[in-house]
């Protein structure tokens, strides 16, 4: 995308548009009570630590290998 303005309009769509983890949360927030919509929040927590763990391990190797990418591991 060349163009700024349609690069800022897409990017601002993409953010303001609730994601389907989004949109299943407030349902169960506003079909159940908050105690019983808890299980779906932390299930919600450790699927996201989950997977940015699994990519963090899957593209350490790659990215080390690529100095080019700028990108510097802290370990």
């Amino acid at each position: 995308m060349t163009d700024p303005y349609l690069f800022g309009t897409a990017a601002l769509a993409l953010l303001i548009a609730p994601g389907p983890t989004n949109t299943l949360l407030a349902t169960v927030g506003a079909l159940t009570s908050v105690r019983r919509s808890l299980p779906h929040v932390l299930a919600t927590l450790v699927a996201y630590a989950l997977a940015i763990a699994a990519y963090r391990l899957m593209l350490a190797p790659i990215l080390a290998g690529t100095p080019w990418v700028g990108w510097r591991s802290r370990s």
